[in-house]
């Protein structure tokens, strides 16, 4: 087990005036499974950058131990590399198998390491990267959302396999994901950094405790104050009243009153001003022990939505619109149903090599796009290894890796009804399958 001590840490980005961070100081151990915690801008991403050496900044960052960073940065000529490829970018030194040994533990398929990085999912991608980041050993890992575009599937397997490691700094604003993993959290408050045993829900208990403690005690001091300046307007004009009264009286109506008056007045003036001066002190003593109670406190302003006017009823209208995300993972597919009495698996298999080009990746007939890859995903294990029969001896006939996913089906949705039976309604309509091999016989 090492330490690693940050000491006066500060750093802003060039050009900014603002400082992300401000004489930062505090120390961790590499070996436990820290989870850090902050609002949105606050740094959190940016002290992960910093352990990574990647910026410049005042202060110390010292370490006996290596950091290493997760998502790996892919650039745009890699994309179409195996995964494979890519661990000696990523991390040089690691063998394939170590990798592999780290897929097994997240239930990831070995063939994702030797397929196209592009033709992987979400959850393939993280969960490769997972396995590459975690395949050395004695180094410190530094894990920035590891839990974004996963479904719920992924999203348990990625926390079942974080809760089985230790050393290493999550950032997740996945909270279920930070209880079941985390045994400490660094959190980056409004004005302070706090480290603290536990996860992130024994965190905000802690938190709330501490907010409402602070609140009330404001809130104490608040009112004492209101007082106080109360008694000093009171007291000031009592003073100011008693002194406008040593010069000048009518000797008609205050015939008590003498020259020797104006000595007792002054003095009784003078004892007045002395409460002020004390109400004052007083003021200033509250203010300084007031001072600092919220500084930690998140608030949280309403939102005010006034929806605008507009002279028109309807403001867009369109027919036959298709809308999608950019990178969803999504492919284009077929639902097939067959009976294998009548038509096998292997045979239904053995046609669809016939129709597609099985190494073309990204690419179906003259369309391209990620959602055009090819594949076959399966909705029941036992037509896997027939499936996997076809698959293989279609490798072996051209020499090389197919460009074909092999799956599990993790969602099917229908097209729009415009596409159901398309040729059927648009006879001369374009389709990728070659109309020559639509009514094959086998």
């Amino acid at each position: 087990m090492a330490q690693i001590q940050v000491r006066d840490l500060t750093f802003s980005y060039e050009g900014s005036a603002d400082e992300v961070l401000r004489d930062v100081n505090f120390h961790i151990d590499t070996d436990w499974k820290l989870g850090l915690i902050g609002r949105n801008g606050k740094g959190k991403t940016t002290l992960l950058n910093l352990f990574m050496g990647r910026y410049e900044h005042r202060g110390s960052i010292e370490s006996g131990t290596r950091f290493d960073y997760f998502p790996y940065r892919v650039e745009e000529a890699d994309r179409g590399k195996n995964a494979a490829d890519l661990i000696e970018v990523w991390k040089p030194g690691v063998e394939n198998w170590q990798v592999l040994v780290q897929m097994n533990e997240l239930k990831t398929d070995p063939e994702c390491l030797y397929r196209p990085f592009e033709t992987l999912s979400y959850g393939e991608r993280t969960r490769v990267m997972l396995a590459v980041l975690f395949a050395a050993d004695n180094e410190f890992l530094l894990i920035d959302e590891p839990t974004n575009h996963l479904d719920t599937a992924a999203r348990g397997i990625v926390k079942e396999y974080l809760a089985s490691k230790k050393g290493f700094v999550l950032v997740s604003h996945d909270r279920d994901l930070l209880d079941a993993v985390c045994d400490h959290v660094l959190v980056l408050n409004r004005a302070t950094i706090e480290v603290q045993a536990g996860n992130f829900s024994s965190w905000w208990e802690n938190k709330e405790r501490a907010d409402a403690f602070h609140r009330a005690e404001n809130e104490k001091h608040l009112k004492e104050i209101g007082k106080l300046k109360s008694a000093v307007d009171r007291s000031s004009r009592w003073a100011e009243k008693n002194e406008n009264t040593k010069i000048g009286f009518d000797p008609i109506k205050e015939p008590e009153r003498n020259i020797s008056t104006r000595s007792y007045i002054g003095a009784k003036t003078k004892k007045m001003q002395a409460r002020v001066k004390s109400y004052e002190t007083r003021i200033g003593r509250e203010i300084e022990e007031k001072e600092g109670l919220l500084k930690d406190i998140e608030r949280v302003d309403d939102l005010k939505i006034r929806p605008l006017t507009y002279h028109k009823d309807v403001l867009v209208r369109a027919n036959d619109l298709t809308l999608r995300y950019a990178d969803s993972g999504h492919a284009e597919t077929v639902r097939v149903e067959y009976d294998d009495a009548v038509l096998s698996t292997a045979q239904l298999v053995t046609y669809y090599f016939m129709v597609i080009d099985p190494i073309s990746v990204n690419r179906q007939g003259g369309d391209t796009g990620i959602q055009y890859r090819t594949g076959i995903y399966y909705t029941d294990e036992a037509l896997l290894p027939a499936i996997r029969e076809v698959y293989d001896a279609k490798e072996r006939e051209l020499g090389q890796k197919l460009a074909v996913e092999l799956l599990p089906l993790q969602n099917f949705y229908s097209a729009e009804e415009y596409h159901q039976k398309y040729l059927d309604k648009n006879p001369g309509g374009y389709c990728h399958i070659p109309k020559a091999m639509m009514h094959m016989k086998h």
